[in-house]
């Protein structure tokens, strides 16, 4: 959950239990699972500080790594070809955690703050943004070793997700935060060809509301 930073769980999908609650003004940002271990990012926004990795054991979460005082906001967190990714910006800069054990990190600057991950033909695909950070709205492709700018979208502030279906990959985008104004879109990866090679992306839909942050 964005305020307090809240994780819950479910066995049926009907009944929901907390399991992990972060404080006011705490943003939980995202989940991801390595080697049967879940792991989650939170940051103290309210209080700029405290960008953390967290692991559940034993029914509850305990911290693998945090930021301290500084400002590291972690926004995205995903597995990819046995290792951990976390993403986020710092002062502007966009940021990078990797680890294959799930309790040491290495930290990186990268020249993008990505906002959106998702894996899929064998790359991880990533969403950046535009807002509050140096670098520029689009979509990339990573293949564990280089960042591949494969569609701008400089309209936007933010690619807000990634998504794939039917074959294919969607994205979907954001004009702004909260009190901005739309509109935001969805675009879709051109079907049928292959994740390595480069393509077009066409919008597919606009909406009049200022972002669309999941798919």
């Amino acid at each position: 959950t964005e305020h307090s930073g809240d994780i819950f769980r479910s066995t049926d999908g009907s009944t929901w239990t907390r399991i992990h609650d972060d404080g006011d003004g705490v943003i939980g940002c995202g989940l991801a699972e390595l080697g049967g271990t879940l792991y989650a990012v939170n940051y103290d926004y309210q209080r700029s500080k405290n960008g953390k990795v967290l692991r559940l054991q034993g029914g509850a979460f305990s911290t693998v790594f945090d930021s301290a005082a500084r400002p590291l906001y972690l926004r995205e967190i995903v597995s990819y070809k046995g290792k951990l990714y976390a993403f986020g910006v710092e002062n502007g800069q966009g940021k990078m955690l990797v680890s294959a054990d799930g309790q040491s990190f290495q930290q990186s600057t990268v020249p993008q703050r990505y906002f959106r991950a998702h894996v899929w033909g064998g790359y991880l695909w990533l969403g950046s943004a535009a807002l509050h950070a140096s670098g520029k709205t689009s979509i990339w492709r990573y293949d564990g070793a280089t960042f591949v700018e494969v569609h701008p979208e400089p309209q936007r502030s933010h690619v807000a997700a990634l998504q794939a279906a039917h074959g294919t990959l969607f994205a979907a985008t954001s004009n702004g935060w909260k009190t901005a104004s739309g509109p935001s879109t969805l675009l879709v990866r051109t079907p049928g060809v292959a994740p390595g090679q480069q393509t077009s992306w066409t919008t597919i839909c606009t909406f009049s509301e200022t972002a669309t942050w999941a798919l």
